[in-house]
């Protein structure tokens, strides 16, 4: 009995499945399946054509958006177009408003012209005139430009006699000889410096003065040339001399140097081109005299030199 134990379990369980009712329920789940199938191909189906409506969609917006910005181009091409005529409508018309002044001015100026021409008086005869020409007046002539010495220096000899004195007493005169350099700054204007050496008494009084001034002269082109001339004096003194009083012969001994101003007036003569001969007297004032010296505090001094310009 336990051998056909499982030989009667196969059986039972072949014959269940050869049964209606267990075909039912099997064909019943595979009906199950091929629906479910169906409507997932049927999904498939409905999403592909929702794409291809939404590009088609994204297409004909995209057309409508050119559409769009092609007909605004042209409206705003129409309307620029349209106010470039009317501008040249307006130079135009501007033009034409020119001309036809132009035209009227013209009108009237021919108009007065024949106006004037026909009314125009007749002038009276012409009466002879009786000039009289006066005589050329007589103007003083400048000197003529002989030689422009501007920026020019010159360089002399000098020659001369120092005249000075003693108070109460007697007067002297020493020759002397020196050395004259001038500076000509402008036209009319000039520096000067001299030195010069004077001796007296058989060499018992020697004066030295040295001079530092300025020039302006009256015609500083001219051949012949007055100036006036100051400035200061350096004047040294080494005197060993013996003078009268107008009763008494007195010694006086000095070594010293005077200082003071001086003033004067000369006259140029150019000969040649580059050298000038010089006359000049200056009268020289001394400002720090001691008191107990006799001499007078004043000097004239007579100069003649012969200058040449470089």
């Amino acid at each position: 009995m336990r051998a056909l134990l499982p030989l009667l379990t196969l059986s039972l369980c072949l014959s269940l499945a050869a049964s209606p009712a267990f075909g039912s329920d099997n064909g019943h789940k595979a009906h199950k399946e091929r629906a479910r199938s169906h409507d997932d191909a049927g999904a498939r189906n409905n999403g592909g054509g929702n794409g291809r409506n939404n590009g088609r969609d994204a297409q004909a917006r995209a057309e409508h958006a050119r559409d769009q910005a092609a007909r605004e181009q042209q409206a705003r091409n129409a309307a620029h177009s349209r106010a470039r005529a009317e501008a040249a409508h307006r130079a135009d018309a501007h033009s034409r408003a020119r001309a036809e002044a132009a035209r009227r001015e013209a009108s009237r100026q021919r108009a007065a012209r024949h106006y004037v021409a026909r009314h125009r008086p007749t002038p009276p005869p012409a009466r002879r005139a009786h000039v009289t020409t006066a005589p050329p007046s007589r103007r003083a002539k400048a000197p003529a430009i002989f030689a422009d010495r501007t920026g020019q220096f010159s360089l002399g000899m000098t020659g001369g006699s120092l005249v000075s004195g003693y108070e109460g007493g007697t007067s002297f005169g020493d020759m002397g000889i020196g050395l004259d350099a001038r500076y000509r700054i402008a036209p009319g204007f000039g520096v000067e410096a001299s030195l010069s050496q004077h001796r007296g008494g058989e060499g018992d009084r020697v004066s030295t003065p040295l001079s530092l001034g300025v020039q302006a002269f009256a015609f500083s082109t001219s051949r012949v040339n007055p100036y006036a001339a100051a400035g200061v004096t350096f004047t040294g003194r080494n005197f060993d001399d013996t003078y009268c009083d107008g009763d008494d012969f007195i010694d006086f001994t000095t070594d010293d140097t005077l200082f003071g101003p001086y003033g004067g007036l000369g006259l140029e003569f150019a000969v040649g081109r580059n050298a000038t001969v010089n006359l000049e007297g200056r009268l020289s004032s001394y400002m720090d005299l001691d008191e107990n010296d006799p001499t007078v505090p004043v000097s004239f001094q007579g100069r003649a030199g012969l200058n040449f310009y470089f």
